[in-house]
């Protein structure tokens, strides 16, 4: 993806011990092939953000160092890919600075 917003959800389990500890549901905010935002929702319900403009990472998320591919759909079926739109992603943004919040004590600008 160039630029834009997609919501990615983990719908099925995969095999491996890792699939307990993956986000369930995952957005990302890609401007120039660069994720520059994410959020991640995990199984135990918290949420992981991160923002490359200052290096932001809480709660398990992080921004890819790499360029963004073009996401492959896997073989199982098992991730479906959603495009949203800034203003949805920037309300899902507020609603996961919330989160944190609550979660950590931390208090985040948006």
């Amino acid at each position: 993806m160039l630029d834009g917003h997609r919501m990615m959800i983990l719908t099925v389990g995969r095999s491996g011990d890792y699939f307990e500890v993956l986000p369930r549901l995952i957005f990302h905010e890609v401007v120039d092939r660069e994720i520059t935002r994410v959020i991640e929702i995990y199984p135990d319900g918290h949420t992981g953000i991160a923002r490359s403009q200052d290096l932001l990472e809480l709660g398990g998320a992080c921004v890819p160092e790499h360029p963004d591919p073009e996401p492959s759909p896997p073989d199982d079926n098992s991730l479906v890919t959603i495009v949203i739109s800034k203003e949805e992603f920037d309300r899902y943004w507020a609603n996961a600075l919330q989160r944190v919040e609550r979660e950590t004590g931390v208090r985040l600008e948006t």
